[in-house]
């Protein structure tokens, strides 16, 4: 998970905005995700669906994404909530990290705001395949401070 942890490097230094002053954010996507790696018979395995990418208290964003074939894309579409509240404010960026098992890389993508809704296509790395990509979306605080807890989207 060390391994991942230092490829994840760059798709989580907005993620983990309350962390232990000490501690990076590398360490805290390791410390976060220990549980998520077991080692059997010499090979590691790692749970990707349980991974988490951000550790806060905001309410959770509503997404829905898309796989197109054509394009090697993912359209993803942001719901705008209902109601605005403690939380859950409309200034919330939607953020997406797209991590690549095969290669060990990832690509961060800000998908618009919350109140905005919308939606957004990205590329994929050509290299990647769609059967070993993960998705995972959350929130962050225009001002950064906060974030949602991780919700994994698996690509269909």
């Amino acid at each position: 998970i060390g391994k991942l942890g230092k490829a994840m490097k760059y798709v989580t230094t907005s993620s983990f905005p309350n962390r232990p002053k000490r501690e990076t954010a590398t360490n805290t996507f390791v410390r976060l995700n220990y549980g998520c790696c077991s080692v059997s018979d010499g090979t590691a395995t790692i749970d990707y669906p349980s991974l988490k990418f951000s550790d806060g208290q905001l309410r959770r964003p509503t997404v829905s994404m898309t796989y197109l074939e054509e394009e090697h894309s993912l359209s993803f579409t942001v719901t705008p909530p209902s109601k605005v509240y403690a939380g859950c404010w409309a200034t919330d960026r939607v953020c997406a990290v797209l991590l690549d098992e095969e290669y060990n890389q990832a690509m961060f993508e800000e998908l618009g705001t919350r109140g905005d809704g919308g939606m957004v296509t990205v590329a994929l790395d050509e290299q990647w395949a769609k059967e070993n990509v993960h998705v995972y979306v959350f929130c962050v605080t225009e001002d950064g401070k906060d974030v949602s807890p991780t919700t994994y989207m698996p690509i269909e």
